[in-house]
């Protein structure tokens, strides 16, 4: 478990940094906060997932589902506290980065 969570971790990291990058976040302080809050939500969504697929795995995705919409609400509020950003571009950075990762990780499981 813990080689899934260290790929799926620096995976986001890489992917959600140059996601940040090419949407205007440049600074230190945004892309540090970036990092910190996957580092804070990108573990135990892989957890709760990864245990849900090998338990349970007819309620994989909807479990999935609610881990992704979590994290995005995480990180919006996280975005909007920490880093100066309006209501749309938190929402927007949190939607583009989470999907953008979640995407690659769909890429990189197949």
């Amino acid at each position: 478990m813990t080689g899934i969570l260290l790929r799926s971790l620096a995976v986001t990291l890489l992917i959600e940094t140059l996601a940040a990058l090419l949407l205007g976040l440049r600074r230190r302080h945004a892309l540090t906060v970036v990092w910190l809050m996957n580092l804070v939500t990108n573990p135990p969504v892989v957890f709760a997932v990864t245990l849900c697929r090998k338990l349970w795995p007819v309620y994989a995705p909807p479990v999935t589902a609610l881990c992704e919409v979590l994290a995005v609400a995480a990180e919006y509020v996280l975005l909007r506290r920490c880093v100066p950003l309006s209501r749309r571009r938190a929402a927007v950075a949190a939607v583009v980065l989470n999907l953008a990762s979640y995407l690659a990780g769909c890429l990189l499981s197949v």
